[in-house]
């Protein structure tokens, strides 16, 4: 058996219209995004940047500017990077685009569900 638990990215637009869901493995190694128990739902956009780095995003924003060049070390995607300006909805945007590109990534389970 393994220890430790997967999480899966998923949506459901009848269940949660506008949210993501984090939904964990379940014993018989499935998921549901319906399944109370074993899913957190995402539905405010301050969480996206968290979520997506979660997943692999690195807080990459789109564009050849300055603002994408920059590693953005003075952030965590919800208040404006000191370096290069991005702000907090230059993030979130960017996070939600690369969300919706990755419904049913995976990722260990880093604490979402204890």
């Amino acid at each position: 058996m393994r220890l430790v638990k997967m999480i899966r990215l998923m949506q459901d637009r009848a269940y949660a219209p506008c949210c993501y869901i984090l939904a964990r493995e379940r014993e018989d190694g499935t998921y549901d995004a319906q399944d109370d128990a074993n899913t957190i739902l995402v539905q405010t956009d301050w969480d996206w940047p968290s979520i997506a780095g979660t997943f692999g995003w690195g807080m990459k924003l789109p564009g050849r500017t300055s603002k994408s060049r920059c590693d953005h070390s003075g952030t965590d995607g919800t208040v404006t990077c000191p370096d290069c300006g991005a702000t907090a909805g230059d993030f979130i945007t960017a996070a939600g685009a690369w969300l919706d590109e990755n419904i049913g990534a995976m990722a260990e389970d880093p604490g979402y569900f204890g």
